[in-house]
């Protein structure tokens, strides 16, 4: 048997498939990874990622994430202190104002 990229010979115990294709060990991992949800083969190119850096296919990535979600603004120092002000009041049952 013969790596489909590369074209080496491969011996039964060393083929990895992908696609139905053999690979041998070397080429299947520049080309291909796994799914750290579902373990399916995806390709390196089409791999997404999380937060954690762990690979997801297209299908498991749209299942926890959504592209249309804005990604957090930026906070400032006073921003925070501002929240951090305003949810202390909230939780002693005192009612600020922003310009407080």
């Amino acid at each position: 048997m013969h790596c489909n990229n590369c074209d080496e010979e491969i011996n039964d115990n060393q083929v990895r498939w992908a696609f139905e294709q053999p690979y041998c060990e070397e080429c299947f991992e520049e080309l291909y990874n796994y799914c750290s949800r579902c373990d399916g083969v995806i390709q390196r190119e089409s791999t997404q990622y999380d937060c954690n850096g762990d690979p997801l296919c297209c299908d498991c990535y749209e299942d926890n994430y959504d592209d249309d979600c804005p990604d957090n603004p930026p906070v400032t120092e006073t921003d925070r202190e501002l929240v951090v002000k305003l949810s202390r009041s909230w939780l002693q049952d005192k009612i600020e104002t922003r310009n407080s």
